[in-house]
């Protein structure tokens, strides 16, 4: 038997439940402390290329103005910039700055070979998204060491994609 309302009301629902996902999804890429546990992996990688991923275009234009005022150029890649400004910010990586940040743009179908360090400040709770920000930065390559920093916030659902990683990672190593 259908129910007449029930419909709208369900859409109605999920349409709210986005929503709030997505505010959550903000809020946890803008808290604070990641600002500076950010700045500490950059720190500890000066001479490295950094990757590191969020979830909004504010938060990694706000992440990218905390670590040129701390002293650590940085720049980031996003669906806001134009082709060109993409390319050239790709194609300078390594030379005026070591840490581009990125929302989606680099999760599929961008080849970064040179990036040894990958840090994840927010994500979705996808997959697929996972392993594509892996893939960014764990390609095989020969005498290449990756490292993967995952900054979360402590007893939140973000520590569901700790465990999530941690999964996907495992599922990588083969033991003869």
């Amino acid at each position: 038997m259908m129910y007449p309302d029930t419909g709208s009301n369900v859409m109605e629902l999920e349409r709210k439940l986005k929503i709030i996902i997505n505010e959550r999804r903000i809020f946890l890429s803008r808290i604070g402390a990641k600002k500076g546990a950010l700045l500490d992996v950059a720190r500890e990688h000066p001479d490295e290329k950094i990757i590191v991923f969020s979830e909004s275009i504010d938060s990694i234009e706000e992440l990218r103005e905390y670590l040129v005022r701390n002293g650590v150029p940085a720049e980031t890649y996003h669906s806001g910039k134009s082709e060109y400004e993409m390319t050239r910010i790709f194609s300078e990586c390594g030379r005026g700055f070591n840490v581009l940040l990125a929302v989606r743009a680099l999760d599929e179908g961008v080849d970064v070979p040179e990036v040894k360090i990958g840090v994840v400040v927010a994500s979705g709770q996808s997959v697929r998204q996972l392993v594509q920000r892996k893939g960014r930065i764990m390609r095989p390559r020969e005498g290449k060491q990756a490292k993967l920093y995952v900054i979360y916030a402590q007893d939140s659902v973000e520590f569901q994609l700790i465990t999530k990683i941690n999964a996907i990672l495992k599922s990588l190593i083969r033991l003869y």
